[in-house]
């Protein structure tokens, strides 16, 4: 049990990271207003810093702020999502696939959305970027299940055998 929790659960959650940043970059090549938020949101960055260096002031400031956000939105939509439903999965047994899946999926989809206060219905292009967020999410919890989650949770306790003659 102690070595499922200091190598096996980590490895898993390495590797379905490793499985969603390839799904977010196959997202973004398939959904052209996630590929075109994250390009340009790249490109504001790197503008903005050079824009700071050539006016003589020191753009570390503005690094450190854009660093911030994307840490925080990686963070929502890569490994939050999966670690919630992993522990709540070892915590209550859970052992489906489906399950595994689906919550990291909608985890990936719903907490970026939170973080930025999303307070009316998306429009059709962020329908399709909450869709890539979760086609990102189910990735990284199919290959969490895959290594780690199908064995999730508590196991039944084992009775002593009973003898025939008793």
């Amino acid at each position: 049990l102690i070595l499922r929790w200091l190598v096996v659960i980590p490895f898993a959650l390495l590797v379905a990271l490793s499985a969603g940043l390839i799904a977010f970059f196959i997202a973004s090549a398939i959904v052209p207003e996630l590929g075109l938020l994250v390009g340009a949101g790249f490109q504001a960055l790197i503008a903005s810093v050079f824009d700071e260096a050539m006016a003589g002031s020191d753009p570390t400031g503005r690094l450190f702020t854009a660093f911030a956000l994307s840490g925080r939105l990686a963070l929502a939509i890569f490994v939050l999502p999966v670690m919630v439903v992993a522990l709540a999965c070892e915590v209550f047994g859970l052992r489906s696939g489906l399950v595994q899946i689906t919550g990291t999926g909608a985890l990936a989809a719903l907490l970026p959305l939170a973080m930025l206060q999303l307070g009316r219905s998306p429009t059709a292009a962020e329908g399709r970027v909450i869709a890539a967020l979760f086609f990102t999410g189910a990735v990284i919890g199919l290959f969490y299940w895959l290594i780690a989650g199908r064995k999730a949770g508590r196991r039944p306790a084992v009775s002593a055998p009973v003898s025939p003659g008793s």
